[in-house]
């Protein structure tokens, strides 16, 4: 495995450089590829923060390419940090890095988002950014209003979509999660995995839950 630094440039309102690291598996056969995008800065959330340290590396063990990088305004990154209205561009950004990096297929490049970042990722499917599949951890429903994401997923995306939550989520309460994604589409609603005896932050479980991500990318047809 290689890692290097990186940085490449989002489409906000302000040109913004932003940092990363890629996790690259040797080899030069062309590979699936995930972008992080990691929880709230305001909570001390960045790249990295243990859970998406451990599902770039878990990643990078199965041949999959993977992306962790600070939002705007976190970290190294320039910009300011806009608690939501910018980020989804970061998101398209980083998914656009990664469609053209070398030995990548720019048609199975996916999102895997914790949190502020699941919000994000999500955020950057309304939009319309063509990728092959976004898992959400711990979607922090219970934060925000959530329908009108909804719709606009569901108008805009064809996007395979995949949620994990735990049972005592305190922003995520699994009924406010299975009316989101019943809004979203009736798959979305399937595919929704509850983590039984933990909660938001999945205490002594990480890596449990870097793996069953890492599983849902590597098992997609």
């Amino acid at each position: 495995m290689i890692e290097n630094k990186v940085n490449f440039l989002s489409t906000r309102q302000q040109t913004t450089e932003l940092i990363g690291i890629i996790h690259e598996p040797l080899g030069s056969e062309q590979k699936t590829a995930a972008v992080l995008c990691h929880p709230d800065p305001m909570d001390g959330g960045s790249m990295d923060v243990s859970l998406i340290t451990k599902i770039a590396n878990r990643l990078c063990t199965q041949g999959i390419v993977a992306l962790r990088f600070d939002f705007g305004g976190v970290g190294l990154s320039g910009g300011v940090f806009t608690n939501g209205k910018e980020e989804p561009k970061d998101v398209e950004a980083a998914a656009a890095f990664m469609s053209n990096y070398p030995n990548v297929n720019p048609e199975r490049v996916c999102l895997i988002g914790w949190s502020f970042g699941a919000r994000m990722a999500l955020a950057s499917l309304a939009m319309g950014i063509p990728v092959y599949a976004c898992i959400s951890i711990a979607l922090p429903l219970d934060e925000f209003e959530w329908e009108g994401l909804a719709a606009e997923i569901s108008a805009n995306s064809k996007t395979k979509r995949f949620y994990f939550v735990g049972a005592r989520d305190q922003y995520c309460k699994v009924d406010t999660l299975m009316s989101f994604t019943s809004k979203v589409s009736a798959d979305d609603k399937k595919n929704v995995n509850v983590l039984y005896g933990t909660d938001h932050f999945f205490p002594g479980r990480e890596e449990e839950v870097a793996n069953l991500a890492v599983e849902r990318i590597v098992t997609l047809e």
